[in-house]
């Protein structure tokens, strides 16, 4: 994917950095985004999978002047004298697969479940995000990753 932002005359590849900071709130902008959904049916029984994945993208946003780690770094006031440790120059990838299920028991009671976050995935430390810097995860993106492994088990009843 691509992400050209023109700012004065001059162009700026946003894609797979944290910008643009003045635009989109420091959420940052991955290259890649993927979601796939896999869906079983057998008689009253459904079960799917639901796979989310975000690639990683760098802390750098030229646009706004943040042109390499220590001044993604530094933008948010993690690292404020700009020695930011190479392990967070990058928010790595991230991959949430999310499980459900339903069983239709009769013409009226359908029982069903799901499992976000089935692994109970992490959210990859994003230092650059936006809310001020003092989330060290991206919540716009990442949120099931802070949340943790989620049920969810109920039944409804049509009439």
């Amino acid at each position: 994917m691509s992400y050209v932002l023109t700012v004065g005359g001059d162009a700026y590849q946003l894609a797979g950095t944290h910008g643009p900071y003045v635009i989109g709130g420091d959420t940052g902008n991955p290259k890649d985004k993927v979601q796939a959904t896999f869906t079983w049916d057998k008689g009253a029984l459904q079960v799917a999978t639901t796979f989310n994945w975000t690639s990683s993208f760098s802390l750098t946003d030229p646009s706004f002047g943040l042109n390499d780690c220590a001044a993604g770094g530094a933008a948010d006031g993690w690292f404020p004298s700009g020695n930011t440790p190479a392990q967070y120059c990058k928010v790595a990838s991230f991959l949430e697969t999310d499980l459900s299920a339903r069983y239709k028991l009769n013409k009226n009671w359908t029982l069903h479940g799901s499992i976000n976050n089935l692994f109970n995935r992490q959210a990859p430390v994003d230092l650059n995000t936006y809310g001020g810097g003092q989330l060290p995860y991206n919540p716009s993106m990442q949120m099931s990753g802070a949340i943790g492994r989620f049920f969810n088990v109920g039944a409804s009843y049509s009439f």
